[in-house]
């Protein structure tokens, strides 16, 4: 009977470790997929024609995943500023429409995983995830007096520097990006203004929630992947 105990164990932490790694991985390539797809974007408009081709991977970066700072050395910003208002307003919000109407389908794939010589894991995986976010986007856009008639974040009260980068959610109200996550993460995911709420997730977090079939050689994995309930996941 211990012995029984013990390999029961054993196969729980093997598929608990198999799906924590799977989750991880299509975290990455959904993350992925979205910067391949933004540089594609951002190449193909002409606005885009004055920066290098690392240039525009470091701005497709900075869209997909928005990183706390611009990597150093990188000339993309400054040249950004030689466009006119109009034209870097449509470049930001063009790509970032583009990428959020790409994902507006639920998913269904399938994902055959080897333990050894004698489990194989079978994943059916169905993901809600982007579907969700596609329909509540919150986008990243340069901060332009003439489009938007706020001037002042409504968390923190201090006015908006021309063409900064801010967050502009479904509702179109607009915020500091920094203020916003530390909102989200103080109060929760509601619209600091109206309090609609407009996502689920403002990062890649996602919940998962799995149900296991043990067989002799295969255990069946139905594996569901939803936005998160909480603001950032760090």
């Amino acid at each position: 009977m211990s012995g029984n105990i013990v390999k029961l164990f054993s196969l729980e932490d093997i598929v608990k470790h198999h799906v924590h790694m799977y989750v991880d991985q299509f975290a990455d390539e959904q993350i992925s997929k979205r910067s391949a797809m933004c540089e594609s974007l951002l190449k193909s408009f002409h606005t885009a024609n004055g920066l290098s081709s690392e240039e525009i991977k470091d701005l497709a970066e900075f869209i997909t995943t928005g990183p706390a700072e611009i990597k150093s050395g990188a000339s993309w910003p400054v040249k950004l500023n030689g466009l006119t208002d109009d034209q870097l307003f449509h470049l930001f919000r063009k790509v970032e429409e583009n990428i959020y109407s790409s994902e507006s389908e639920v998913s269904t794939r399938t994902a055959l995983t080897p333990v050894g010589k004698s489990i194989q894991l079978d994943f059916l995986h169905t993901d809600y995830y982007f579907k969700s976010v596609s329909n509540c986007p919150i986008l990243k856009l340069p901060f332009l007096s003439s489009k938007y008639p706020a001037v002042k974040c409504g968390v923190c009260d201090e006015r908006f520097i021309e063409k900064s980068f801010i967050y502009e959610l479904k509702c179109g109200h607009i915020y500091h990006r920094s203020c916003l996550k530390e909102y989200f993460k103080r109060v929760g995911l509601l619209c600091p203004d109206c309090k609609s709420e407009p996502t689920k997730s403002i990062d890649h977090v996602f919940d998962y929630r799995v149900q296991v079939l043990c067989g002799l050689k295969h255990v069946d994995i139905k594996l569901t992947t939803r936005p998160a309930n909480k603001g950032m996941n760090k």
